[in-house]
């Protein structure tokens, strides 16, 4: 997993997300590149659940232990999530 800034790292904690979460949205999130912006937006959406589910079924039976609402994270930007929430 990238290193996170102390600021990222004080977000995590104060949002409650777990580094396994990041490092789980990160291999199986959804994609999309920001055009405008030169970012990449990643993103939990039913496929990407679907995914992890696959790969790591204990997790489907506890979906919150990723979180809850679903969190974007910019891999471009200072290594921190976004308070973002999407699908919102």
């Amino acid at each position: 997993m990238q290193s996170l800034t102390p600021h990222a790292r004080a977000r995590m904690q104060q949002r409650g997300i777990r580094p396994e979460a990041i490092a789980a949205l990160l291999d199986f999130g959804c994609a999309r590149h920001l055009h405008s912006k030169g970012r990449e937006l990643v993103f939990f959406d039913k496929k990407a659940r679907a995914r992890l589910a696959k790969a790591n079924p204990d997790v489907a039976a506890r979906p919150a232990a990723f979180g809850a609402p679903t969190r974007s994270w910019d891999r471009t930007a200072s290594s921190s999530p976004s308070a973002t929430a999407t699908g919102a």
